[in-house]
C-alpha cells in the first residue's frame, strides 16, 4: 500500500455477529475511532485492498496496534487487509487483546497519518460501516431527493451527520429550500461538497404570504444558481393554512412560472389540497420540465393523478408508521419503478419502525436505507435493485451526473 492509499470494506447481507476493535491507541497512532450505538447486524463480504475476505458467522474484526486484522475463528486462519507489511502484526503476534471476543458496532473511521506526512494526508483509512442506530448500510449508492440539512436542529453536528449519511450509503443529497434563507443556506452548503449536494430553491406554502414581488426576483436568482436542481418546495398545505390561501395559490402559481423559465423541475408539496394543488399543475404542465410529488402521503387516486402528468412520487418514512402510513404499502405497489424516488425529509418523519430506537426524534438522511427496505418489502422486490433504479431516477430528473465513486 503506497503513502496514502485508501482501502475500504463493504457490507453486504449474511447473518454474523462482529465486534469491537481493540488496543486503538489513539493518542499515540493520531488514530481517530467512533462507535455508534450497539446492536446485531448483517454482513457477508469485505473487500481489503482488491482482496477478498469471507468472514463466517463467528467471524470478528481486531485492530492491533494501529493495524487492522480480520480473522475468522472457526477455522482459526486469518485474512489479512493487506500484503503489505507495515499492515500486518507480524509473526510472533500473540497478545491478549487479539483472542478477546468482540461486541457489535455500527460506524467506525480509522485513519492514521504516514510518518512525514501531515495529518491531512492519511496514510491509512479503513472505513467499516455496519449500520446506524439498526440502518443496515445500502449495498449501492443512494439519493436522498429531500432532506433540510439547513435546519438549525443540524447546526451542532452537520458534519457528524453528513459522515454518518455516507456510511450508510447515502452518498448524494438533495437539500431542501423552503424560504429565502433556507435556500441561501442550501446554496452554501453545495459550494462546500459540490460531489455530495445540490439544492433547491423555493417557498414553502407556510411562507407564501411572505413572497412579494421583491422576494420573487430574489428567488429567481437564487434559483437561476447552478447548485439548484429543482424549483421548490413549493405547493399548497391546507392542513395547516398558516398562510391563507389565495396567498398559497399565488405563490404556488407564480413559483411554476418560475420554473418553467429556467427550465428546471418542481418540488413540490401538497397536503389536504390535492384538487386545486392538481389544477394548477395541469394548467403550468406543458412548460415544466418535470417534477416530484414530495413527501408524497395521499392514496392510490392522487397518486396516478400526478403519474399521469408524468411526474415522480417521493416516499419518505410515513410508509414506515404503522398509525397513519401503511395504506402507502399498496400505493407504491402502483408506482412504476421509473418514477419512484426516495427521501427522509430530515430532521422530520423520522421512521417509526427503526429498532434500537434512536435517542431522540431527530431524521437524518443515514435512515434512508429503513425508508428503501420498507418500499422494497411493499413491492416484493429486491432492496439492491430499487436502490439502482430509485438512484437513476433522481439522477435523471435533477439533471446530476453520476460521477465515478459515488455509485
Amino acid at each position: 500500500m503506497r503513502a496514502f492509499g485508501l482501502f475500504r470494506i463493504q457490507l453486504r447481507q449474511l447473518p454474523v455477529t462482529i465486534g469491537q476493535v481493540i488496543g486503538l491507541q489513539r493518542q499515540k497512532t493520531g488514530s481517530e475511532f467512533r462507535i455508534l450505538e450497539n446492536g446485531k447486524h448483517l454482513l457477508e463480504r469485505t473487500y481489503i485492498v482488491g482482496e477478498e475476505s469471507v468472514l463466517n458467522p463467528r467471524g470478528r474484526i481486531f485492530q492491533l496496534g494501529h493495524r487492522l486484522r480480520v480473522r475468522t475463528s472457526a477455522a482459526g486462519e486469518e485474512h489479512k487487509g493487506s500484503t503489505d507489511p507495515e499492515l500486518s502484526n507480524g509473526p510472533g503476534d500473540s497478545s491478549e487483546s487479539s483472542r478477546r471476543s468482540c461486541t457489535t458496532i455500527h460506524l467506525r473511521t480509522i485513519t492514521r497519518p504516514s510518518k512525514g506526512l501531515k495529518p491531512v494526508l492519511p496514510a491509512i483509512e479503513a472505513r467499516l460501516v455496519l449500520t446506524s442506530y439498526g440502518v443496515t448500510r445500502s449495498a449501492c449508492a443512494l439519493v436522498d431527493i429531500g432532506a433540510n440539512l439547513a435546519h438549525d436542529s443540524f447546526d451542532h453536528d452537520r458534519d457528524e451527520v453528513i459522515a454518518r449519511a455516507d456510511g450508510a450509503g447515502v452518498t448524494r443529497i438533495i437539500i431542501t429550500g423552503s424560504s429565502l434563507a433556507s435556500t441561501r443556506a442550501a446554496i452554501d452548503l453545495v459550494r462546500e461538497r459540490s460531489d455530495r449536494f445540490r439544492c433547491t430553491a423555493g417557498v414553502h406554502p407556510h411562507h407564501a404570504i411572505d413572497l412579494d414581488e421583491a422576494q420573487i426576483l430574489e428567488l429567481r436568482e437564487l434559483a437561476a444558481d447552478s447548485c439548484v436542481v429543482a424549483v421548490g418546495e413549493c405547493g399548497l398545505d391546507y392542513f395547516r393554512n398558516y398562510s391563507p390561501r389565495d396567498a398559497q395559490l399565488s405563490a404556488f402559481g407564480r413559483q411554476l412560472e418560475l420554473a418553467a423559465d429556467l427550465r428546471k423541475p418542481v418540488f413540490l408539496h401538497q397536503r389536504d389540497a390535492h384538487e386545486d394543488f392538481l389544477a394548477l399543475l395541469r394548467e403550468h404542465r406543458s412548460a415544466l420540465a418535470g417534477g416530484v410529488a414530495h413527501c408524497f402521503t395521499d392514496g392510490l387516486k392522487e397518486a396516478q393523478a400526478y403519474l399521469d402528468l408524468d411526474l415522480y412520487i417521493g416516499i419518505t418514512g410515513w410508509i414506515c408508521d404503522e398509525r397513519r402510513g401503511t395504506h402507502l404499502r399498496e400505493v407504491v405497489r402502483h408506482i412504476p419503478a421509473d418514477r419512484l424516488l426516495i427521501e427522509t425529509d430530515a430532521p422530520y418523519l423520522l421512521p417509526r419502525d427503526l429498532k434500537p430506537k434512536p435517542a431522540t426524534r431527530r431524521n437524518e438522511p443515514m435512515y434512508l436505507p429503513q425508508v428503501l427496505a420498507a418500499i422494497a418489502s411493499a413491492r416484493e422486490e429486491a432492496p439492491e435493485e430499487l436502490a439502482v433504479r430509485t438512484t437513476r431516477n433522481a439522477l435523471d430528473l435533477f439533471g446530476w451526473p453520476n460521477i465515478s465513486g459515488l455509485s
